[in-house]
Order: structure tokens, then sequence, then C-alpha cells
């Protein structure tokens, strides 16, 4: 439902209607890491400018803020 890409843009930033984060390299479409996000459906998101965070938010105005796996920063 919603994609960001990194700021170096080396992979991509996915949120679904499931909640989760999925973060993905897009030359394989491989999913990397894959976040717990929200209980609800997610509508947006974004990666802060430094890409050691992730910002998820959704229905009911659920907001989480994830911290992204050292092994994807």
């Amino acid at each position: 439902e919603s994609v960001a890409w990194y700021p170096d843009g080396a992979r991509l930033v996915v949120a679904g209607r499931d909640g989760d984060v999925r973060i993905i390299d897009p030359d394989t479409v491989r999913i990397e890491h894959r976040l717990r996000g929200i209980k609800s459906h997610a509508w947006s998101l974004a990666v802060t400018p430094d890409g050691r965070q992730i910002i998820v938010a959704g229905g009911g105005g659920e907001v989480a803020r994830l911290p992204v796996p050292r092994s994807a920063q």
C-alpha cells in the first residue's frame, strides 16, 4: 500500500494491509527484512534521512517508529 526509497536509493521499504514493513533489494526483489509494524492496515511510511528508522502509520491513527536492523543500514 505504501512504498519509500532508502535515502541512498539502495533499498525499498514497503508496507501493506497486514501492517508489516518489508525491506526489499530492488535489484533482486528479495525481501531482506520483515519488521512487525502496526496492527492495522498501513497507509503511509517514511524512512528517516539517516536510514536508521522507519515511521509507519495506518488505520485509527496508529503510528509506529521502527528501528532498522543494522544489517539493513
